[in-house]
């Protein structure tokens, strides 16, 4: 029977879960949507479906695999990193899953060459879902008096911290390049300005007295004058102002079994806990 190919477009974060892993030369099954968008015409395997159209089972051969890697890169305000699309490395590979990324990239997707019966029912073309929007941005009055802070914070310190900014400034990072300091970030919503100070946070009215609160948090942070405890099972976080009264966050923590029973904690929490263990001063910028 005469046959053709298709690409196919695969999301890595479906085949550590659900998906069943695959090689080069396999005849495997996959089900099938065509969307249509800004992206172009494109099949994807859909192993998590985002609405009620049902995909098409498609049999077939793999031909080949193309992985395509994006480089990691962080977020202004946040703690975790993204992918940057203008960043990209692709590579040829025999199965799927992959092992072995390239340093400092994550995998995004892998595009599979699929031989198919030129005779065998493939998905109609559709658009996806547009994403929700959850995004409330804040008026941009709000934001000016926050860029004319950053502009003052880098001609302050120069080299010894790193800014990552938003381009409207209501989400950024100092990242002190000091080891152990201290970094700062904060996030304006429509009617609050969110400060962080490591993982402590400051929920502020704004405008409000807002911008002089966060200054004497960043002068905390950078003076070497933020400091956290566990007093019984809350996080106690306080920042010391050169010039200012201390101001104070707390939020819970884990609570240990009164036995002294064993207790797995793990990611941010667990450094945090073993970073006020170990008594280590956070120094100044």
């Amino acid at each position: 029977m005469e046959d053709t190919t298709i690409e196919v477009w695969i999301s890595p974060s479906d085949y550590g879960c659900c998906g069943v892993p695959f090689a080069v030369g396999d005849e495997i099954g996959f089900t099938l949507v065509r969307y249509v968008d800004e992206d172009g015409d494109r099949y994807w395997d859909v192993r998590h479906p985002i609405d009620d159209a049902p995909g098409v089972d498609v049999r077939g051969r793999v031909e080949a695999i193309v992985a395509g890697y994006e480089r990691m890169v962080p977020v202004a305000g946040a703690h975790y990193l993204t992918n940057d699309p203008n960043d990209t490395l692709e590579r040829i590979v025999d199965a799927v899953p992959t092992v072995g990324e390239p340093g400092g990239y994550a995998e995004t997707s892998y595009r599979v060459t699929f031989r198919v019966p030129i005779d065998a029912e493939l998905p109609a073309p559709r658009r996806p879902f547009p994403a929700p929007e959850t995004d409330v941005r804040p008026r941009p009055a709000h934001t000016a008096v926050l860029t004319q802070l950053v502009d003052e914070i880098e001609e302050r310190f120069g080299d010894a911290v790193e800014i990552l900014r938003t381009p409207d400034d209501r989400a950024v990072t100092l990242a002190p390049t000091r080891e152990d300091a201290a970094a700062v970030r904060w996030n304006l919503y429509d009617d609050d300005l969110v400060v962080e100070i490591e993982r402590a946070g400051w929920r502020l009215p704004w405008p409000g007295d807002a911008l002089s609160v966060l200054l004497q948090l960043i002068d905390a942070a950078a003076s070497g004058g933020f400091s956290e405890t566990v007093d019984d099972d809350t996080f106690v976080s306080i920042a010391h102002p050169p010039n200012g009264i201390p101001l104070t966050a707390t939020a819970a923590a884990p609570v240990f079994p009164a036995n002294g029973g064993p207790i797995v904690i793990a990611g941010s929490v667990a450094e945090r806990l073993t970073r006020i263990g170990s008594g280590r001063p956070f120094p100044p910028w």
